[in-house]
């Protein structure tokens, strides 16, 4: 018997997934010998045939549903307005009717299921297109990503939640830019917002993650974390790049970005550590200070007089200061993954 969530449940009942020896890895319940050997039970290395079904599965559903947008794009002036959406339509309920028969409990079912989410798309457009609405394109994918939430929740399949994300996101871009129409100084204020969005979506899967496997994957972190951290480093890059005419939503933004940059660190080297997101992270700031660095040099270094030896002299420091700063940082890591390594083993 064990314990799980304060009830006392058969050892047999517990799943065995990779969430799990990772824990007890890290609470030295296991040696790092059977960790290995664990994972290569749940996880075998040489079952390559399934990886390559899944890869060439994923491969045609995605050449299809781009060969279907792609149809309807060449072809829009030839195709009668009923076709368009007759087509479309047909499409749409034959992926849900399959996805409801195959079940969503399997993967046959979940990708027919993201299938149905990207024709929604599809069919948004085309009746847009059809009847000339005249809105936004904001509506288009606010109103795409309102109704696949229901398909995302009840598929619980990350590659549709990832649609469902990028979506979103250009959804909200698009709604800063063609309903809230902001001025040119406040333009740069939607990059904290898309951070912010990322993150949010990023701590809800951080705090499910225990109890869904599919949320387990390691991409399922990566991916919205990397959209947080460009998100955030861009307006510091800019702030940099523009600094003799720097715009208060910039200054805002740039600062923000720095605290969410900051914040990250934190979260993913101290409180749930994962390199990947550290080293991404220290990467962005390495690239800012890198932008910064430069400035300067180009300000101060290079001059009007004698041109050649000052243009090289900028050239050589910058060079070295690259090699330094990027090394530097690869050490940095590599030590913090050995401590990481050491303290949970």
């Amino acid at each position: 018997m064990d314990t799980v969530r304060n009830r006392l449940v058969p050892l047999e009942e517990i799943p065995a997934n990779r969430h799990l020896v990772e824990q007890l890895y890290a609470y030295r319940e296991i040696s790092p010998k059977a960790r290995s050997f664990a994972l290569n039970m749940l996880y075998p290395a040489r079952n390559w045939g399934l990886w390559i079904a899944r890869l060439l599965t994923a491969l045609g559903v995605a050449l299809v549903l781009s060969g279907v947008v792609y149809f309807y794009a060449f072809n829009w002036a030839a195709i009668p307005d009923l076709v368009k959406l007759g087509s479309v339509e047909f499409a749409l309920a034959g992926c849900i009717a399959a996805a409801l028969f195959f079940g969503l409990n399997r993967n046959t079912g979940k990708i027919l299921a993201l299938s149905a989410a990207t024709l929604t798309g599809v069919f948004l457009a085309v009746f847009g297109q059809v009847y000339q609405t005249g809105a936004d394109a904001w509506t288009l994918f606010g109103t795409w990503a309102v109704l696949i939430t229901p398909w995302a929740v009840a598929a619980t399949f990350a590659p549709l939640w990832a649609l469902w994300l990028g979506v979103a996101n250009i959804g909200i871009c698009l709604f800063w830019d063609q309903a809230v129409l902001p001025s040119r100084e406040m333009e740069a204020l939607i990059l904290p917002i898309v951070a912010g969005f990322n993150g949010a979506a990023l701590a809800v899967r951080e705090i499910l993650e225990s109890r869904y496997d599919w949320l387990q994957k390691r991409w399922t972190r990566v991916a919205p974390a990397l959209a947080v951290i460009g998100a955030a480093a861009f307006p510091c890059v800019a702030m940099i790049v523009e600094w003799r005419h720097v715009d208060p939503g910039l200054f805002i933004a740039a600062m923000a970005g720095a605290g969410i940059l900051l914040a990250m660190f934190a979260v993913f080297r101290y409180i749930k550590p994962d390199m990947p997101t550290v080293a991404a992270t220290v990467l962005a700031a390495c690239v800012i200070l890198e932008f910064g660095v430069f400035r300067l040099m180009d300000h101060h270094v290079y001059g009007q007089d004698s041109y050649v030896l000052t243009e090289s002299l900028r050239l050589l420091l910058q060079s070295a200061f690259t090699i330094a700063l990027f090394t530097g940082a690869v050490i940095w890591l590599r030590l913090e993954t050995k401590k990481m390594e050491v303290r949970h083993g």
